[in-house]
């Protein structure tokens, strides 16, 4: 069997969104797996501040984060894209004036809004359940790659997507959750980047992942796999569907591709 690189996404994926861990069997596949030969990366939406130390200390051999926008690899920082300051401001002002909410997601440190000028409950709860750390948008340093934001049913949501569509994508976590990063960048064209720098071609990468964040990676990837808890966007477009987080479905999945 070739080298293969296995890419895994972190939440609903590697990380349970019940229990809000990381299943034993997971990391032992993941070890053995790597004992094999084979390269084990994470390749998420979160930015690298936010990869807690149960991620860290399982061994990856690098890191794909912010859908594409940061891309580590043996602890060398290898790309880091990062937004213009005024076209930071410009997203601040915005949000502002369109009264919504968002987390603002830098490689160092993310920024919200001061709490209690959180327009809706629900993405109260949302930073309540992550208890993201976060400086305010008001920052002096305020610098970020990508957002994360509510729209809800707020009418001005369409005024802000068009005036910053030429330049991102917004990517529909549902539920009026939406994921924005700019064109160009992907967790795809990470994933891409990294196969050719380590010369492994495109046929020898797989992919696991459960959400919409998701689909371009497991398009680009020689081998696609889904969660069972998967959104049902992911089921019909990947090339085998594993069992749920919780029931040992990373395990699972590379024991069906023989690669544990």
């Amino acid at each position: 069997m070739n080298k293969k690189i296995v890419f895994f996404d972190i939440d609903g994926t590697l990380l349970s969104e019940t229990t809000h861990k990381i299943p034993e069997s997971a990391i032992s596949a993941i070890h053995e797996m790597q004992k094999k030969g084979h390269l084990a990366f994470i390749n998420t939406g979160r930015t690298f501040a936010f990869l807690d130390d149960a991620i860290m200390e399982i061994g990856f051999d690098g890191f794909l984060c912010g859908c594409g926008t940061y891309i580590q690899y043996q602890n060398r920082s290898l790309s880091h894209h990062k937004l213009p300051d005024d076209l930071c401001k410009k997203i601040v002002l915005l949000l502002r004036e369109c009264e919504l909410d968002a987390i603002l997601e830098g490689k160092e440190k993310s920024y919200g809004e001061i709490y209690e000028r959180v327009h809706s409950q629900i993405f109260r709860d949302f930073i309540d359940q992550y208890q993201y750390p976060y400086d305010t948008w008001d920052a002096k340093d305020l610098s970020f790659d990508k957002f994360f934001m509510y729209a809800g049913a707020n009418e001005k949501f369409q005024r802000f997507k068009r005036e910053l569509q030429d330049m991102f994508e917004f990517i529909d976590r549902e539920h009026g959750f939406y994921e924005v990063v700019p064109k160009g960048y992907s967790k795809a064209s990470a994933m891409k980047e990294i196969a050719e720098l380590l010369q492994i071609e495109l046929e020898d990468t797989i992919a696991i992942g459960d959400s919409n964040n998701d689909l371009a990676m497991l398009a680009m990837a020689g081998t696609s796999i889904a969660m069972g808890n998967s959104s049902k966007n992911l089921l019909d477009k990947v090339d085998y569907v594993t069992a749920d987080v919780d029931d040992d479905g990373i395990y699972k999945a590379l024991a069906h591709y023989k690669l544990i």
